[in-house]
């Protein structure tokens, strides 16, 4: 059997000054206010999204608890508030699964991202749940959240000094003293600054409680029972209840925290950026000269062209007859020209695309004509057996066709075709009417005058029926069909 500890999860100054983060070269100031940051940002989301006080405070001491085991350079703090406000929901079981406004993950990126925004003071715009920006938050907070788990070791439980504080403030006051009341009230606010801090992760739950209850009392003037002192009723230490005394009086005295990026965003890349007015090697090249077409290969070859890659327009006026006896032509100019190259380089791209269709087709025409060769030779019995058919099919039909034609043509026929058509017409109607009329009446009609009395009639009294007795109109036929 394994036994695990759950209240194991306390270290030393010593093990929290060699922290992560300042082996990665973070100063303890900066770690201190990043991690004041990221509690502030879940305490005010918790308030926004109207969820109990215990998830903001369990949230708050995961947070403590995996930046003493990862680097803030390695996770954002607001990828990291936004998965542990996300776990603490589930710990918490404040997400009500049968409800229609149960809470998602979808609320919380939208409200830690609106709390983060006001807090650096940037425009206060509702996050689009389908933009890049929102899938990018909402990937990294699941992903955050699978590496807490696994720092964790899965063993997420957390004790808050909170039940503490009440208990040990009810045992020490009597029972009708009107300062009790606010003694427990400065106490409470003190236990919810008190995870802002290291406390959660240096001390027992009841050795900050008595800390917390010893700074209210000296604040607010009440006096508690020091001989013998009361801490010592519930196994705490002096040194532990000064040094919880001085880490409030020290947080206090700090100011608003605010957020130090340390992790370079997704969007930089590690090449360095080019200097003002610098051109970059690749758009110093020369430019690459413009596609010939294959028709021009011939002609076009011995054109000298210009430092843009273009060829040289034609004077106007000037001959470009070269062989003896050319007539010259007048030029037309360089749009002239080039429309005309243009011309004849399309007729010229058709006629080989036109070529190069007619070579598909032939050679399309030709591997159909094989396969059907090499299927003929496997099945050629079949397919000849399948074609007699089909002529005697057609041959059949034709002949039933000019039979009907011929009839039609001779004037007594068409007479009685008529006739023929207009009694199948009338034996079909009456069939309806009969139906109609057995469908209307009742299957089964106690005391009816059916064979048998009352009962329904059986199988075998409906088939001794004649059916020429049947009587459709209220008879004793009965409204059973055969």
């Amino acid at each position: 059997m394994i036994y695990t500890a759950l209240d194991n999860f306390y270290l030393t100054k010593e093990q929290l000054e060699a922290s992560p983060s300042c082996a990665d070269g973070i100063d303890a100031a900066t770690e201190a206010e990043l991690r004041r940051y990221c509690c502030d940002v879940v305490a005010e989301a918790a308030v926004l999204l109207r969820l109990p006080q215990v998830v903001a405070a369990t949230a708050q001491v995961l947070i403590q608890r995996f930046y003493c085991k990862r680097s803030l350079k390695k996770f954002d703090v607001k990828a990291v508030g936004m998965a542990a406000f996300w776990l603490a929901c589930k710990l918490e079981e404040v997400i009500e699964i049968d409800s229609p406004h149960r809470l998602t993950l979808r609320s919380v990126v939208t409200v830690v991202d609106r709390v983060t925004r006001r807090r650096e003071g940037r425009s206060l715009t509702i996050m689009d749940p389908y933009s890049q920006k929102y899938e990018e938050l909402k990937m990294q907070a699941t992903t955050v959240e699978r590496h807490m788990l696994r720092a964790f070791g899965f063993v997420v439980h957390v004790e808050h000094p909170h039940r503490f504080v009440l208990n040990y403030c009810q045992m020490l006051m009597k029972p009708g003293d009107e300062r009790q009341r606010a003694l427990q009230q400065e106490a409470w606010n003190m236990a919810n600054d008190s995870l802002r801090t290291t406390l959660c992760v240096r001390f027992r739950a009841e050795a900050v409680a008595c800390g917390i209850l010893f700074t209210a009392a000296r604040k607010l003037q009440i006096p508690l029972p020091e001989d013998p002192a009361w801490w010592l009723l519930f196994e705490v230490r002096e040194e532990e209840l000064v040094e919880v005394c001085r880490t409030l009086c020290h947080l206090y005295a700090q100011p608003r925290a605010q957020n130090v990026p340390l992790v370079k965003p997704a969007g930089q890349s590690g090449a360095a950026a080019l200097p003002a007015g610098a051109r970059s090697p690749l758009s110093q090249q020369q430019p690459t000269p413009p596609l010939r077409s294959p028709a021009a290969g011939s002609a076009g070859a011995a054109a000298p062209r210009g430092s843009d890659g273009e060829a040289p327009s034609v004077a106007p006026g000037k001959s470009s007859g070269a062989a003896a006896g050319a007539q010259p032509e007048p030029s037309t100019g360089a749009n002239g020209t080039a429309s005309a190259a243009a011309g004849g380089s399309d007729k010229q791209r058709g006629r080989e695309e036109r070529e190069r269709e007619g070579d598909s087709r032939s050679e399309r025409r030709r591997r159909s004509t094989s396969r059907s060769r090499s299927r003929g030779r496997g099945g050629g019995r079949d397919s000849r057996r399948r074609s007699s058919r089909s002529r005697s099919r057609s041959r059949s039909a034709d002949r039933g066709k000019r039979e009907r034609r011929s009839r039609s043509r001779s004037p007594g026929a068409a007479g009685k075709d008529v006739v023929r058509r207009d009694e199948r017409d009338n034996r079909r109607d009456d069939r309806r009417r009969d139906d109609r009329r057995r469908d209307d009446q009742a299957l089964y009609r106690p005391g009816g005058s059916r064979p048998g009395g009352g009962r329904p009639p059986r199988r075998d009294d409906r088939r001794r029926e004649d059916p020429r007795d049947r009587d459709y109109r209220g008879g004793s036929g009965g409204g059973h069909r055969r």
